[in-house]
């Protein structure tokens, strides 16, 4: 799902060399992030809703978690013809998010709270930077590993995966292992190969075999297993996001130099 982010940075640049127009780009392309991230004191991060009047849909697009690519263009118009303020220089920055969220509909977190790289969605915590790392296939440069393993786990350090006790599953071991629909037991007479099809065994991991049944498991029995790396506070997590995004954008910008219509 791509979403669209569009800004007009009103800073008058010099016109005498490529290297002013690069320096232009960058300058103007971290203010426009950065106007993006300040919608943040809108946003009820409980309620997943922007305060009365405000707008803040652009910060939960910067930050959203699952955003895997960016692309971005810029174009520096002279004149400035739309606008009626006085300004007869500007820039324009559009940027393409690609992420798996429902439009315009904040129905969900835009991230979990949490330390660093405890919750990565790809069930390893492989960490760079205090954000999740989905390239890596093993610990080495900007491969840190930082899950958190619950409930009697144990940290595999070459994975970065956890390996649950029995009583439980779940990519950090937080699920009971127990069947959650009425029909698992209805159906236990029935051929294993149902447990085949993704929602048999989603909802009847025990009669699956996805994992072990234990009745006297019990929640919170053992400290957590932390990985090698690991964060164990979520002091200064969200505060390196910006910093890391927006050198994620320069990255993978796709600059333009093209003055006809975007």
């Amino acid at each position: 799902m791509l979403i669209k982010l569009l800004t007009y940075v009103y800073l008058l640049r010099p016109e005498d060399g490529y290297f002013e127009l690069l320096f232009d780009i960058f300058v103007q392309t971290l203010l426009a992030v950065q106007l993006w991230y300040n919608e943040k004191q809108h946003y009820d991060y409980e309620t997943t809703k922007c305060a009365a009047g405000k707008v803040c849909g652009h910060y939960t697009t910067v930050v959203w978690s699952t955003s895997r690519h960016v692309g971005c263009a810029y174009r520096y118009c002279t004149p400035l013809a739309s606008f009626g303020n006085g300004k007869n220089r500007g820039s324009v920055l559009v940027c393409n998010y690609f992420m798996y969220r429902t439009v315009y509909k904040l129905i969900d977190h835009p991230y979990k709270k949490g330390p660093a790289c405890s919750r990565c969605g790809s069930g390893a915590g492989w960490c760079k930077d205090k954000l999740c790392n989905r390239e890596c296939s093993g610990p080495g440069k900007d491969c840190s590993c930082a899950v958190h393993c619950h409930n009697c786990a144990t940290v595999n350090q070459k994975t970065c995966q956890c390996s649950c006790a029995k009583g439980w599953l779940g990519a950090w071991c937080h699920l009971p292992c127990e069947d959650n629909k009425k029909y698992c037991t209805k159906w236990k007479s029935k051929s294993p190969k149902w447990c085949q099809l993704k929602q048999v065994w989603q909802n009847c991991p025990a009669w699956c075999k996805v994992c072990t049944p234990d009745p006297d498991a019990k929640a919170g029995d053992c400290p957590i297993a932390y990985g090698p790396d690991a964060y164990k506070s979520t002091a200064s997590t969200m505060s390196v996001l910006l910093q890391q995004h927006m050198m994620m954008m320069m990255v993978t910008m796709i600059i333009t130099q093209n003055y006809n219509r975007l």
